[in-house]
């Protein structure tokens, strides 16, 4: 069987490899851009982050995971994820330097606006997170996609 993703062909002979960054970045632009740089010097086909805006994901009392606890310090749930957030800009310089490198940019949205960023970014393939499976609205908005 022969699919094609984004660009490329992708057959029995073929796999389609993506580097996951996630929020590996830190939110800094700069450590995400070198993250790109190791998936090109991998020879990966794409590289992948994770989008939200965490005020749209979680309320500001939502409690840590144990394993959250683990590696954090005097800090909610919230403020981490605010610390690891990319903002739009943030997304389009990447889109742009992983274009410059010739290597596809992959995202996965956790809320609506963040999907309709993609959208309007013209970012070709959208991952839904796994955590995501039971979200109707974002699994709704997404399939009015295709």
């Amino acid at each position: 069987m022969i699919q094609n993703i984004a660009n490329s062909i992708i057959n029995e002979s073929k796999v389609f490899i993506i580097a996951e960054a996630g929020v590996n970045h830190n939110g800094d632009v700069n450590i995400a851009k070198k993250m790109i740089d190791a998936a090109v010097g991998a020879d990966a086909d794409a590289v992948k982050i994770q989008s939200y805006i965490t005020d749209e994901l979680i309320i500001p009392q939502a409690r840590m995971a144990p394993y959250q606890k683990l590696n954090t310090k005097n800090i909610t749930q919230s403020q981490m994820l605010k610390k690891l957030e990319l903002s739009a800009n943030d997304q389009l310089i990447l889109q742009n330097y992983a274009i410059e490198k010739k290597i596809e940019f992959i995202s996965s949205p956790f809320d609506i606006p963040s999907l309709d960023l993609l959208v309007r970014m013209g970012v070709r393939i959208i991952k839904i997170p796994s955590g995501e499976i039971t979200n109707i609205p974002l699994l709704k908005k997404s399939l009015l996609l295709r």
